[in-house]
């Protein structure tokens, strides 16, 4: 509030005006703008201060504080208000990469998961064997092929889909005498396709006899380079039918096994579960792991036959 200062005989008396400063008027006695006394000391009792110190108290000094500016308000001062406290995290506890910024917590990798599965058993020699998967596929997984044939001379000219897809050899052939050979190709982020709209295709350089096709899809695996290791094993047993052992480089992976035989297979291995038993008797079985380790794979002859089996781990 601005005010104007009157001093009534000795006394000041404050008026409010809505004027800029404070103007001091001299006293009615005749008070002329003498020094005050400065041999008395105020003693804080109001009666012993002289009317020219009275007057002294009043006197403003406006280069001080600009009289238009307003008065401080307690509490927080502005410069504390405005400091950050970097100890501090948002409202959703985001982390922090320590310079403030908030780091987003890493998307986990979708699970592993058995999608679909097709086969084919043509009887005879065949010079290639095709096979549509009736199910819708989804772009970015993985198709695992598994090609077995009843003789020890023909050979793989190539595999291919109607949607395109590129295969690779994972591990073949494995063969056991003049009976068995067995391959496993794979397909990396496929391209998705219509339920039945995509079928699988293995041309032979010459004709191969009783050839079974089996191809498999699945979702939740590296769709750049998920190939990690393979073993294979061939034999004549009646007991189950193994491959060697594998170390896997990282914890999440699919151990995937295919089979052939020259009676059938009846059973998966040990933490494996059974795809599918063909009309040849040809097996797939699969099995998710979640730490790196040891593995093999097996699985259970009906009697004692010739057999082959291959294992492909993916991450």
């Amino acid at each position: 509030m601005r005010c104007q200062a009157l001093v009534l005989g000795g006394a000041c008396v404050a008026f409010p005006l809505a004027i800029l400063g404070c103007t001091l008027v001299a006293p009615l006695d005749g008070l002329t703008g003498g020094e005050p006394d400065a041999a008395r000391a105020p003693t804080g009792d109001a009666s012993t201060l002289d009317s020219g110190a009275a007057a002294d108290a009043l006197t403003v000094d406006s280069s001080v504080r600009d009289s238009a500016a307003p008065a401080s308000e307690t509490g927080t001062p502005p410069a504390e208000a405005s400091v950050f406290d970097a100890n501090e995290v948002g409202a959703d506890d985001s982390p922090s990469d320590g310079a403030g910024d908030v780091v987003s917590e890493p998307t986990p990798p979708s699970p592993i998961a058995f999608v679909q599965i097709a086969a084919s058993s043509p009887p005879g020699f065949v010079p290639s064997v095709t096979t549509a998967l009736l199910q819708a596929q989804t772009a970015g997984d993985l198709d695992v092929v598994a090609i077995g044939w009843n003789d020890a001379t023909s050979t793989i000219s190539e595999v291919t889909d109607t949607s395109g897809n590129a295969y690779a050899l994972a591990v073949g052939p494995t063969r056991l005498g003049s009976d068995l050979s067995q391959s496993l190709y794979y397909a990396t982020n496929i391209h998705s396709a219509a339920a039945g709209a995509n079928s699988v295709t293995v041309t032979f350089v010459q004709p191969a006899n009783v050839v079974d096709l089996r191809v498999v899809e699945y979702s939740g695996l590296d769709p750049v380079a998920p190939l990690d290791q393979t073993d294979t094993g061939a034999g004549t047993s009646s007991g189950p039918a193994t491959t060697g052992s594998v170390t896997t480089t990282t914890a999440r992976e699919l151990l995937f096994a295919a089979g052939m035989s020259t009676d059938l297979y009846s059973g998966a291995g040990a933490g494996f579960s059974m795809r599918l038993v063909s009309s040849d008797g040809d097996a797939v079985e699969d099995r998710t792991v979640s730490a790196t380790g040891l593995y093999s794979a097996t699985a259970t002859v009906a009697a004692s036959c010739g057999w082959v089996i291959q294992l492909a781990t993916f991450h």
